[in-house]
């Protein structure tokens, strides 16, 4: 490696061609990071500084090149930096004018020819940098001075017409050109043979925007391949992924997208965090092959697309993949995973719809019930991994898994549905536009009207009159707490301004009001006579049974599903198979604890193994071992996120042990057992919130 500092005016007129490789992340500066450039370079050009550090430049060479054409500088760090002070120069060679002399080599042409392209050369080597596929055609667009393509990237004209605009409104323009030679850079070449790209590339922090998890991963797969199957692999299926996403999805929402991919794809359904999820790639795929790890990435991002960014043809299925989008995205790894089995035929269109309705309607119900959502990406995440779910069975095992959800994983039954749908607060729960939008769908089948265009509105408005109180009665300050934002008394309509805060009788009556609406929903308020505490019950008793039909319930003969009952109950195992704790000398301590941790809800399920007794909600969260003078506990969580001012627990993460889990406790004394229960509630808790 050898490092040199220069100008980066020098580098630039200095290199033939600097390259970026197919793995490096598309060009993301924003407008931030080019005005505090535009600043640094006015500063430090108006001020006696002798120069401006912006950062290193690391390039690997490719290939060994001539005396006379040199190879390609592929630009590892440093990217960012380059491509946007060459945009600045290719807007200040169009602002200046032709006959410009003041300043050596800043006449537009000699800008052209000494720091943005090769003019003797043709093709990509005319260019003294060559972005990648998804900024090239606009990068050489500009440098040439020629239409943008069809798709350019947005970024790069942003920044662009910034700095065009930039240039006009700078009362000196010598003061920009004596900036850009004052900007120093660290000029770091490295030897293939000896030092480490890949290494170097993740220990670098580019000046501006760190890099994505996605580019480290693109990277990461790419970066250590010969050149011609990175560009195949790139290609064929990286640029289609980005192509797949656009350019605003891909930045936003491709690090989520790989989230779920790994997900998707770990052994036990466990979630990374979002900032460890090139660590987990890594780990998960380091012995993996790389070429057959881009293309599964490939074919799920194509799924990814009909599920999440409305890219389905299916009409039916697009429809209910959109709602789902709308509610929740924690449940695109299960989605994600019966898509794959669409596609290998184990599934039709209708038991994919069966099926995404499903968890349209348990997602809605729970959040009318106003169930915490705290374990609903655990819950997705390893719904095919639960006992009972059968693929020669797959639908009925589906409907089975969610209505033998207890407590905390409920699916919420009818009567408990339909009393929260009455009652909840949907408004303020930001489920009014979904749920009035799906009634109206419903109701208005044969009839559809177009609701695109329509808002929320309070029939009793949020802010009352003296006429709407006195229409309320005397008790009209607890209607209007109790049932302002229920469904009740919410619809939705073209003219909510129009509306404003009019008495019921004016919206119903006046042009455009109720009485003329062509939507479903408001059809039978044409015979509301008042709008009182009674008419708001009635419209929501109304609605609430519709909405049994919009989110129903699965249902499963009781028969089948008791067959699914014993699936779960899988081991041959019983208390008999463990002496110390069935009429040995832990009998009574083991009693009094089990207890206690079946009263922790009724999603907690006791399993008898071979060695130790397991208790589950989602998974294990306590093990126990019975010992002769002790039960030994495993609680599933690490060590470190463990609150035990007491020091209970042992670290034994890496040890070998029965059960699962880095945390152990000893117990063997009745009188713990309440701060033990402390213990264990953590590890319950953290399993339900990951």
């Amino acid at each position: 490696m050898k490092a040199s500092e220069t100008t980066i005016l020098n580098l630039l007129r200095s290199v033939r061609q600097f390259y970026i490789p197919v793995y490096q992340r598309p060009y993301s500066w924003r407008l931030a990071q080019c005005r505090q450039l535009w600043q640094d370079i006015v500063r430090v050009g108006s001020q006696s500084e002798s120069g401006h550090f912006v950062g290193s430049v690391v390039t690997v060479s490719e290939g060994l090149g001539t005396a006379t054409a040199p190879a390609p500088l592929v630009v590892i760090d440093g990217q960012q930096r380059l491509t946007t002070v060459m945009l600045l120069l290719e807007a200040l060679s169009r602002h200046l004018p032709p006959e410009y002399n003041t300043v050596a080599q800043f006449a537009p042409a000699k800008i052209r020819y000494y720091f943005l392209r090769h003019e003797p050369e043709s093709g990509d080597a005319r260019y003294k940098l060559l972005p990648s596929k998804t900024d090239k055609e606009t990068f050489c667009a500009l440098m040439d001075q020629a239409p943008m393509p069809g798709t350019p990237s947005e970024q790069m004209l942003a920044n662009f017409d910034f700095f065009q605009e930039s240039l006009e409104a700078c009362e000196d323009v010598s003061v920009i050109i004596e900036g850009l030679h004052r900007l120093l850079v660290v000029d770091i070449a490295l030897n293939s043979r000896e030092d480490n790209p890949q290494r170097i590339f993740e220990s670098l922090n580019s000046t501006g925007l760190d890099l994505s998890q996605a580019d480290l991963i693109r990277n990461f797969l790419l970066m250590g391949l010969p050149a011609p199957q990175q560009q195949m692999l790139y290609q064929g299926y990286w640029w289609p992924m980005e192509a797949l996403f656009g350019q605003k999805a891909y930045q936003e929402r491709f690090d989520l997208f790989m989230r779920d991919y790994l997900t998707l794809h770990h052994p036990a359904g466990s979630i990374p965090v979002m900032r460890d999820i090139y660590t987990t790639f890594k780990d998960m795929m380091a012995q993996t092959n790389a070429e057959s790890v881009v293309k599964s990435i490939h074919r799920t991002a194509v799924n990814y697309g009909k599920l999440a960014l409305g890219q389905e043809p299916h009409p039916a299925l697009r429809e209910v993949f959109n709602n789902v989008a709308e509610l929740v995205r924690v449940a695109y790894p299960f989605l994600l995973a019966v898509y794959a089995d669409y596609e290998e035929d184990l599934l039709q269109p209708d038991d994919v719809l069966t099926i995404a309705r499903m968890v349209e309607s348990y997602v809605f119900r729970r959040a009318i019930c106003g169930i915490a959502p705290n374990s609903l990406d655990k819950t997705f995440a390893t719904f095919m991994r639960e006992k009972g779910f059968d693929k020669t069975r797959y639908v009925e095992s589906v409907k089975a898994v969610f209505l033998l959800h207890s407590a905390q994983r409920r699916f919420p039954s009818d009567a408990e549905f339909r009393e929260a749908f009455m009652t909840r607060h949907i408004y303020k729960a930001r489920l009014a536009s979904y749920c009035l939008t799906k009634l109206e769908q419903h109701l208005g089948k044969k009839e559809p009207a177009d609701v695109t265009q329509c808002t929320v509105e309070h029939i009793m408005p949020q802010t009352l009159s003296d006429a709407w109180k006195r229409e309320l009665g005397t008790d009209w300050e607890r209607i209007y707490e109790t049932w302002l934002h229920t469904v009740g008394n919410l619809t939705l309509t073209g003219y909510n301004s129009t509306y404003s805060n009019e008495l019921f009788g004016v919206k119903r009556d006046m042009s455009d009001g109720f009485r003329q609406s062509l939507l479903h929903l408001n059809r039978p308020l044409q015979d509301v006579v008042q709008w009182d505490e009674t008419a708001i019950k009635a419209r929501a008793a109304s609605l609430a049974d519709i909405a049994l039909q919009v989110w129903p319930m699965p249902t499963l003969d009781e028969d089948r599903l008791q067959s699914y009952r014993q699936v779960r109950k899988t081991s041959n195992y019983t208390l008999e198979d463990h002496p110390h704790v069935c009429g040995g000398p832990m009998s009574e301590l083991f009693t009094q604890l089990r207890e206690h941790i079946l009263a922790l809800g009724s999603d907690v399920h006791e399993e008898y193994l071979k060695l130790y007794i397991a208790y589950k909600a989602v998974t294990n969260f306590v093990d126990i071992v019975p010992q002769k003078s002790k039960l030994r506990l495993s609680l599933n969580m690490p060590f470190e996120q463990l609150d035990d001012p007491r020091g209970m627990g042992k670290d034994i993460t890496g040890l070998g042990r029965w059960g699962n889990g880095n945390v152990e406790i000893a117990l063997a004394d009745a009188a713990d057992i309440p701060y033990v229960m402390g213990l264990i509630r953590q590890s319950l808790i953290l399993q339900m919130e990951e």
